[in-house]
């Protein structure tokens, strides 16, 4: 699922072959609000007496099973969609996955002018 926003959108790859698998649009201050989220959810995890190696089991788990169902072509709902978008940002935030190899920045396509 792509999701535009203003000014483009950044895209989310998983697997071993780095499967597309979701977008975050960026404009609209979304991608800022799912880093406070994934922030947010590191904090309350160690909060609720988590350690850092179970949290990131949990965002890893969350990854590969929304990666399994879009192998499958299974249907995966938009609030799936949130927690894999903050999920893969938890996993960024603590070092676990490089940035630059999982995500994907696209400007917003400029349509062409009529003459």
């Amino acid at each position: 699922m792509i999701i535009q926003g203003r000014d483009g959108c950044i895209c989310l790859y998983w697997g071993p072959e780095r499967l597309l698998i979701s977008s975050i649009p960026i404009g609209i201050d979304q991608y800022d609000y799912y880093k406070g989220v994934a922030n947010e959810m590191i904090v309350d995890g160690l909060r609720d007496g988590k350690t850092i190696k179970q949290i990131i089991t949990g965002c890893h788990r969350l990854c590969d099973v929304v990666y399994s169902k879009k192998l499958r072509k299974d249907k995966i709902s938009s609030e799936t969609h949130q927690y894999f978008w903050a999920s893969m940002l938890a996993l960024i935030k603590m070092n676990m996955i490089d940035e630059e190899e999982y995500t994907l920045r696209c400007g917003r396509k400029k349509p062409r002018k009529k003459s």
